[in-house]
């Protein structure tokens, strides 16, 4: 199971006892609002997907300011780094203590390359906190605080929507952090229609993200029909399902590390 907002950062920091903590770098959480389907998932041996640490959507502003509120100044790099340090830590260990061997993967950072909405390097700027505080390195800086407290059973993962589209981009952003260890795998979104390419294109960047040595992970999975809903496009769209799966089926025969789908 992937839970759908409720690991996000604006569903577990909680701003009150934030303020009232006293401390400028470390914010406090709260996963009460996940605990129901944790307590599920475990109860039920039902490995779960984390989603997600560092993201810039879904990440309240009260978070990146001076006096943890929605009007203040934005922090220095210094203090948002150990801010989000002291954030990663405590959500991973929050896994490793309440839910031990439940967490198989957790999403460190999701969608931090585009080159529509991003600067020179792609790196995305528009409406991203992160990027104003930390600055253009942000997302490495998030796997290094992950590596430090992720336990050896949570793999940690970088996702990205149309990854099909950019996957120079992706892979040149997260060598660094590929060469240093601090990484496992790629999610890939797969929001897609029964108008998109599902063989060559998608399979090309499975296999390129593979081949950079990731696990790779398809993530995100819906096939929206953009014509009428007839059978005729049902049935296209259920043509368009059974051939993603028999691509990642057949590429893991030939030894690609694709270990899951998640829909």
């Amino acid at each position: 199971i992937t839970l759908g907002n409720e690991l996000k950062p604006e569903s577990i920091l909680d701003k009150s006892a934030t303020q009232a903590s006293g401390s400028e770098t470390e914010p406090v959480i709260n996963l009460a609002s996940a605990r129901t389907i944790l307590n599920y998932c475990r109860d039920n041996n039902i490995p779960v997907r984390g989603h997600v640490l560092v993201w810039h959507s879904q990440t309240p502003k009260w978070f990146f300011t001076e006096d943890y509120t929605d009007n203040g100044e934005l922090v220095s790099r210094e203090v948002m780094l150990e801010r989000m340090d002291a954030y990663i830590k405590s959500v991973l260990e929050y896994f490793d203590t309440q839910y031990p061997n439940l967490i198989y993967a957790v999403d460190v950072v999701n969608e931090a390359f585009d080159i529509e909405n991003g600067d020179k390097n792609g790196v995305r700027q528009k409406d991203n906190l992160w990027y104003e505080t930390v600055g253009d390195d942000y997302y490495y800086q998030a796997f290094v605080s992950a590596r430090k407290y992720a336990p050896i059973y949570i793999k940690l993962y970088y996702n990205d929507y149309g990854c099909s589209d950019k996957v120079d981009l992706i892979l040149n952003h997260l060598s660094k952090a590929k060469e240093e260890g601090l990484i496992n795998g790629i999610g890939m979104q797969a929001h897609l229609s029964t108008e998109d390419d599902i063989g060559h294109k998608f399979v090309y960047a499975v296999k390129s993200f593979c081949d950079a040595g990731y696990e790779l992970q398809i993530t995100e999975l819906d096939i929206g029909i953009k014509d009428a809903k007839t059978e005729d496009a049902n049935k296209k769209q259920a043509r368009k399902y059974r051939a993603l799966f028999e691509n990642m089926q057949r590429l893991q025969e030939e030894g690609y590390p694709i270990t899951a789908i998640t829909v």
